[in-house]
């Protein structure tokens, strides 16, 4: 149950991620207009502003990832290097 919360707490911060990065660029974008010059005109702007959220929110998602299994961590012997015949 724990390793199930802390997936769907990683993939939201991931998909919080994904659009505050999308709206970074965006607002950037749109600052160059003269309706948008007005959100960027300030001290600290608004796309700065998402940018940080954006990476925050990727931070807090490797914190939130469930740690991968060990069985996942073995390496496969049928994938191996060392089972590729040698007359390819």
């Amino acid at each position: 149950m724990e390793a199930t919360r802390r997936e769907t707490w990683s993939n939201i911060f991931y998909w919080i991620g994904v659009v505050a990065a999308f709206l970074t660029v965006a607002l950037v974008f749109i600052g160059h207009s003269k309706w948008g010059s007005s959100l960027e005109r300030t001290g600290f702007p608004l796309a700065w502003k998402l940018a940080i959220l954006s990476i925050l929110a990727f931070l807090v998602r490797e914190v939130c990832r469930p740690p991968r299994p060990k069985n996942d961590l073995k390496r496969d012997k049928h994938h191996s290097i060392d089972h590729i015949p040698h007359e390819i």
